[in-house]
């Protein structure tokens, strides 16, 4: 068996198994009961769902407030610690799949999808550049993070409307002489540049890309439905882990240095940007070569990705008979009080296919 069909069958047995998870969530879901669409039976599936948007504000006589905090560290639940919710609204095992798949992928008895953080797992034993202790070592030490901008907020328990915004960051600001990030003092002034991608014109103002202006504040807990593009270094494109259909759901708390948010991401990540982004990561087994075109085992890991997809990177595609073209990721966060520092152009991932190069399953 060459090292290719081994790397592939080792991802398989990972990425078919049904996902299980402990009982606790960084944030409780709500645990609504639904009626389902065809034959009016009541679901016994119990859903886990974001908190429900508040009825009212509570009272306030301050004025709306911003905050800006930027991630200190993820999780990638390779240990179970971060859990998300049902993205599909769609209880796998024995219920059928939301989307056409050549395998079966199993939600836990909540529904969570999670087929994504198996992936994660596989490829960290593969490559340091995905563990979670490298990517939290990044952040720390201020080569890139991801910046959440909350706006409109009265400052107390329940909002029923705030605006979140999502900025990729490529590291501290200003550059020291060298080209290099300075080191963070993680006390609420460093300043993080902004990657162009992530704002609509020349700051200021810092118009996102990707923005709720209808999320909102349940119990302290910030909810917002908002595509997610994680940043991971210069080794990858920005659109690499990008989660689309995603939740943000996150506890407001006050730090010594302001307000920080600890929670989880939760989305579908789609397999043409995970494959196509794959071109930055070096071949571990063939010096010289890189995770693309022909590479045997870039090949390998290809199919083990497109038999492993197990939503729609549509949400608007599940249960219509739509193929499997995405994995559920969820990915556990803190973060610390932080500034938005100008722009600051991404230095730009390794293209050995080809600047036009993009790759996707069924191809």
């Amino acid at each position: 068996m060459t090292y290719a069909r081994r790397i592939a069958l080792g991802i398989v047995v990972v990425l078919g198994s049904c996902a299980v998870y402990d009982g606790s969530l960084l944030l409780d879901g709500s645990a609504d009961v639904v009626v389902s669409d065809a034959g009016g039976d009541v679901d016994p599936c119990n859903h886990a769902f974001p908190p429900a948007r508040p009825v009212a504000d509570d009272p306030s006589d301050a004025s709306d407030i911003q905050l800006i905090v930027a991630l200190s560290s993820v999780d990638f639940a390779l240990d179970g610690g971060a859990v998300g919710f049902d993205l599909d609204h769609t209880c796998t095992c024995p219920g059928p799949e939301s989307c056409v798949s050549t395998m079966s992928h199993c939600d836990d008895s909540e529904g969570r999808d999670n087929a994504g953080g198996a992936l994660i797992q596989t490829f960290s034993t593969l490559t340091t550049q995905l563990s979670t202790a490298r990517v939290n070592m990044d952040l720390g030490d201020g080569e890139d993070s991801m910046l959440l901008r909350v706006t409109n907020y009265n400052g107390t328990l329940n909002d029923t409307q705030v605006s979140l915004a999502v900025f990729i960051s490529n590291g501290t600001v200003p550059l020291t002489d060298a080209g290099l990030n300075p080191p963070p003092k993680h006390d609420g002034t460093d300043q993080w540049g902004i990657d162009p991608s992530s704002v609509s014109g020349t700051p200021p103002p810092y118009a996102a890309v990707n923005e709720d202006d209808t999320a909102y504040v349940a119990n302290g807990v910030v909810v917002a439905s908002v595509s997610f593009p994680f940043g991971l270094g210069n080794s990858f494109g920005s659109n690499f882990l990008r989660l689309d259909g995603a939740f943000l759901v996150g506890t407001i708390t006050t730090g010594s240095f302001g307000y920080v948010i600890t929670g989880v991401v939760t989305g579908r990540w789609d397999t043409r940007n995970l494959l196509t982004g794959m071109q930055g990561l070096a071949d571990p087994l063939n010096p010289g070569m890189y995770l693309c075109g022909t590479d045997p085992t870039y090949i390998g890991f290809k199919n083990a990705i497109c038999n492993a997809a197990d939503i729609a990177s549509i949400s608007t595609n599940d249960n219509t008979g739509a193929p499997c073209d995405a994995l559920s990721l969820a990915l556990g966060f803190t973060s610390e009080p932080a500034l938005l520092g100008g722009l600051l152009t991404h230095h730009g991932a390794p293209t050995p296919c080809g600047a036009t190069y993009s790759d996707q399953c069924g191809n």
